[in-house]
């Protein structure tokens, strides 16, 4: 369930603009993917903002030209033969809501907590790098049907179980039957809409990946690694079959798909619309 605006923090907002962020900085996925996120930032900042185009030119926060700007992207992105907003449009506005956001106290801090956000990584990344065997999310009531092949060709012997989420990152062995590189892995799960959906799919894999909808090749990013491939798909009512493939070839392996479901922010596909299938090709 997406939470409203106005439950939301000011950490949330932060929360939002770093997704924002990373799709924006992101050279291959397509500006859009970000305006959900931008847009609920301007929605709990400005906390009324079901007219955005106006609640930005009534905002006194910013200097006069610069939110007469603002409301006329907006305003250009809504019309359906009107101009979308563009990456550096999006990005200034990202850097003003950080900007503005913070309360003078944490805008003083905001290098030191930087400094030691990157110190705490640097911890992370090498606890990762020494050994662990990396994180997954098996389940024994999940939506996903995960299935790992010893070998990347999808042959071989595989272990099978169940996922609440299409989210794994492994450096060892992706399970306690399969090798640690060289592996493939196979995810499907049914998708179930009462009403006709636009989604925008997300998908980042290393080393490589293909997303299928309705046994349709949507995503073809097999031969490349670590970035982001978006899709969007106007789906009808009913079931629709989710699929993805992922091959490793050594080290690190992930794959992680997300969904913006009628302009919403992104993130993982609810459970509730999502039913569990023991065959991988059809629902």
């Amino acid at each position: 369930m997406m939470t409203s605006p106005d439950e939301l923090s000011k950490d949330s907002v932060e929360d939002v603009l770093a997704a924002a962020e990373a799709i924006l900085h992101d050279p291959v996925a397509a500006p859009r993917f970000a305006v959900p996120c931008v847009r609920q930032a301007w929605a709990i900042k400005l906390e009324d903002a079901a007219d955005l185009p106006e609640a930005l030119r009534e905002y006194d926060g910013l200097p006069k030209a610069q939110r007469v700007r603002f409301a006329d992207s907006w305003q250009r992105d809504e019309q359906e033969d009107g101009e979308a907003i563009t990456r550096g449009e999006l990005l200034e506005q990202v850097r003003v809501l950080r900007r503005t956001t913070a309360p003078p106290n944490r805008r003083m801090l905001y290098g030191a907590w930087a400094l030691m956000a990157v110190a705490l990584l640097g911890i992370l990344m090498l606890r990762m790098y020494s050994g662990s065997v990396g994180i997954t999310q098996e389940s024994s009531v999940g939506p996903w049907r995960v299935e790992i092949f010893a070998i990347k060709e999808f042959r071989g012997p595989s272990a099978v179980f169940r996922a609440g989420d299409a989210d794994f990152k492994w450096k060892g062995p992706p399970h306690e039957t399969m090798p640690k590189d060289k592996f493939a892995t196979r995810l499907s799960t049914c998708l179930e809409l009462d009403a006709p959906t636009r989604i925008d799919f997300v998908m980042v894999a290393n080393d490589g990946a293909r997303l299928f909808i309705d046994g349709e090749k949507a995503i073809n990013a097999w031969s490349v690694s670590g970035k982001s491939r978006t899709v969007t798909r106007e789906l009808a009512a009913g079931t629709h079959l989710i699929m993805i493939e992922h091959h490793d070839k050594r080290g690190t392996a992930s794959i992680n798909l997300t969904a913006s479901i009628d302009k919403g922010l992104p993130g993982p596909i609810p459970p509730a619309l999502l039913r569990y299938s023991d065959d991988p090709e059809k629902c």
